[in-house]
């Protein structure tokens, strides 16, 4: 009988790679190029784990929606041809993907991010390779939540065995909603906010504990 594979799903922006910088810095671009004042602290507060127009929504809300299209479309022209000089893979990550495709097993993305900066961002840090399928916030043309991306993956790939992976309370609840192990990466882009409300399987507060915990996993639901 074939063995069971894991399939490992995980976030992209504070997960897989450090995007942080690059993003402030585009968005301050974005809002000089505007006319727009704003304290960058109010940036850090929204700037991780929201989709582009919540983030624009949450700093400007008395902004025409004509004005708010012509802000997110500079943004996207100013981040996605910045060539991402300040992101980081964060350390072992490679290793990792390399661990699942030697034991035959497969890596998704399911992120917030648009396709154009993603493509760009995997092909730079040559992860392309390693992933099955990525999906992103335009994948589909309208938006969609991580719990409904994933669940498009699961149905897709007839995925028997999950783990997700990410930063935020919303791949913890991506997680719940489909039934998966959960990995809680405490390097990115959450708060512990997020452990107390959804309590995730695993917690890793560095990348390189990676490998362990999937290890752990193997040992536990797939050698028994």
């Amino acid at each position: 009988m074939e063995k069971q594979r894991i399939s490992f799903i995980f976030d992209l922006d504070g997960t897989i790679l450090d995007t942080n910088k690059d993003i402030f810095e585009s968005l301050l671009l974005t809002f000089q190029k505007n006319k727009l004042e704003i304290d960058s602290k109010n940036i850090n507060e929204y700037l991780t784990g929201f989709p582009l127009d919540t983030i624009i929504d949450k700093l400007f809300p008395y902004l025409s929606l004509s004005k708010k299209k012509q802000i997110i479309a500079d943004f996207k022209n100013i981040y996605d041809s910045c060539g991402f000089p300040n992101t980081k893979l964060y350390g072992n990550i490679d290793l990792l993907f390399k661990w699942i495709i030697e034991n035959n097993y497969e890596a998704f993305i399911a992120t917030n991010k648009r396709k154009i900066p993603t493509k760009l961002l995997l092909e730079k840090f040559n992860i392309s390779e390693y992933i099955t399928e990525t999906v992103c916030s335009d994948t589909f043309g309208i938006a969609k939540s991580k719990d409904e991306m994933v669940s498009y993956l699961l149905k897709k790939w007839n995925i028997n065995f999950g783990v997700m992976v990410g930063d935020t309370s919303a791949d913890l609840i991506a997680a719940g909603k489909n039934q998966l192990i959960s990995i809680f990466v405490l390097y990115g882009y959450g708060n512990e906010k997020s452990l107390k409300l959804y309590k995730p399987d695993y917690i890793i507060e560095n990348s390189s504990e990676f490998i362990k915990t999937a290890e752990i996993i193997k040992e536990k639901y797939i050698n028994n």
